[in-house]
């Protein structure tokens, strides 16, 4: 069904009978353009052609269902693989030697001939030894296939291509050094690149962001969860201002005020590119809220640790670990290109070493990063075995405008600004590795669009260490008076430093802090003044 004489429309109705929601906006852009199939496909003498292969049989109940490959990782079934692979034109074959099968295609690629695996039936092992002995029976200088590099069996990561594609040579013709491969990304990007590359010099990139993502902003749809707390107001803002199409969800949890909430939005709601859903996110049908979604930035969670223990547990597993279950589960049947999912410092505990790595021991200290944990668990669970693109940040003491009432520079702004006493818990001896939301939001943008392996957890950290005692001393320059103190005991659960390492973050987001502590309680002292004139 998937034939030239088809229009866009009759496309669309295929894609909706076999469950999808909505088609690749590549494929539809292919068929309006009629691009001729030899610009893309070369003669495969290998296999049989996938609707003979699904009339014998198919995979039936002897083959895993495929594995890493997001064009298919939905509603499996053989109607769907004959709609996608199944018509003569497109080229495709399946070699299957009975415990394992793959769908291939080739391509030439300057004088070196491609054999793409785009999909695998089977023990992913068996699949990549089946996969390099069909390129090299067709006379292919080397294999590429969607999934994790296994350099035991010859597969290592494809220049340019990112980490979830990789490359075995299976004759001595090497890789052809291709200058547009990072816009050609296997059979993922099969009609993009149908179209020919794109010259570079005419993309300007915004906010780090990667050329064919900064190409597409003008197009692309946020899902924001959480839009009307700290962070997720702030990130939706600047997505705005960056020409996205924002899509915000929350349902005002009682946390703190809805008033304060609501009042994170007001700049936004007049915004004709800003849509709110006042949503549960643990009850609400999660199709429509994510149709047509891009990026997933799930910044929705219960804060706090001291409300985490105790009788307060059951409503953080259920805001963190099972809004975050559901959400990555629909994730799981949709086309978005990134979902990137808000950890925290605290999944690290009392840690063992400053500044802490990504690779450094997990032991939370509290409830509240348990619950941080297994949702980033949960992340990487999807990512692992279905290829979900998750990124995980592991954010440490965010603070700047619009941070919440119960945090701890806020509370100091106020006490100092209304004359009342700021409850310090210990001695002021903590330390705090503190970011600013600006850079916070900053490091959302280049996690959305950054070549980044599904699974992958980075630090966002503000890149230094202040005791408690000193930010109320800049708190206090920067309102114009000593905060006043009333000292309390030290509280279960409140960890003695956090400090980590952004190694990690400057090497695959680009991303450092580019506010320090004085200026970033300034710019919230700002706004807190600002606040008491509206």
């Amino acid at each position: 069904e998937f034939g030239v004489d088809r229009t866009v429309a009759e496309i669309e109705a295929v894609y909706a009978r076999v469950g999808r929601l909505t088609g690749p906006r590549g494929a539809v852009r292919a068929f309006r353009s009629r691009v001729p199939a030899d610009r893309w496909s070369a003669d495969l003498d290998v296999g049989v052609a996938v609707t003979d292969w699904l009339d014998g049989g198919g995979p039936a109940d002897r083959l895993a269902k495929p594995t890493d490959v997001r064009e298919i990782r939905t509603n499996i079934n053989d109607e769907f693989l004959a709609w996608r692979f199944g018509a003569p034109w497109l080229g495709y074959r399946v070699v299957d030697d009975g415990d394992s099968a793959v769908i291939v295609r080739a391509r030439m690629r300057g004088n070196a001939k491609e054999l793409a695996v785009v999909a695998e039936f089977g023990d992913p092992k068996a699949t990549q030894r089946l996969a390099a002995r069909t390129a090299r029976k067709a006379g292919c200088s080397y294999a590429i296939r969607i999934g994790q590099p296994n350099p035991a069996a010859g597969y290592v990561a494809l220049p340019g291509g990112g980490p979830i594609l990789t490359w075995r040579a299976v004759n001595d013709d090497g890789f052809p050094p291709l200058a547009n491969w990072a816009l050609a990304l296997g059979d993922i990007e099969l009609f993009r690149t149908t179209l020919g590359p794109i010259p570079r010099n005419t993309l300007q990139p915004r906010s780090g962001l990667t050329d064919r993502v900064a190409r597409r902003v003008g197009e692309m749809i946020a899902l924001v969860t959480g839009v009307a707390g700290f962070i997720g107001s702030n990130l939706a803002g600047r997505l705005i201002e960056e020409g996205w199409t924002v899509r915000g969800v929350d349902c005002f949890t009682a946390y703190y005020e809805e008033s304060a909430k609501r009042g994170n939005l007001t700049p936004l709601l007049d915004h004709d590119r800003f849509e709110l859903v006042e949503a549960d996110l643990l009850t609400t049908e999660l199709g429509p809220l994510m149709d047509g979604v891009n990026v997933i930035f799930h910044q929705a969670g219960q804060p706090g640790v001291r409300m985490s223990w105790a009788d307060g547990f059951q409503l953080y597993n259920e805001i963190n670990v099972n809004v975050t279950q559901r959400l990555v589960e629909a994730a799981r049947h949709s086309d978005i290109d990134r979902f990137v999912y808000a950890s925290s410092s605290s999944v690290y505990g009392n840690a063992t070493t400053y500044p802490t790595r990504e690779t450094d021991p997990t032991a939370p200290y509290s409830p509240y990063g348990v619950t941080k944990l297994a949702g980033e668990l949960l992340c990487n669970a999807y990512a692992n075995n279905f290829g979900v693109p998750v990124t995980s940040l592991r954010y440490f003491t965010v603070y700047g405008p619009a941070q919440r009432p119960d945090m701890a520079i806020y509370r100091m702004i106020e006490a100092t600004l209304d004359g009342g006493t700021f409850p310090m818990f210990g001695d002021g001896s903590q330390v705090r590795d503190f970011t600013f939301v600006g850079d916070v939001v900053e490091a959302n943008l280049k996690a959305a669009a950054a070549p980044l392996e599904p699974g992958t957890v980075i630090n966002i950290a503000g890149g230094g260490s202040t005791t408690l005692a000193d930010l109320i001393d800049a708190v206090g320059v920067a309102v114009g008076g000593p905060v006043p103190i009333e000292r309390r005991p030290a509280q279960p659960g409140d960890v003695a430093r956090t400090g980590g390492s952004i190694d990690r973050a400057r090497e695959l987001l680009d991303w450092t802090p580019a506010t320090d502590i004085v200026v970033g309680v300034a710019a919230q002292v700002e706004w807190h003044r600002a606040r008491r004139h509206t």
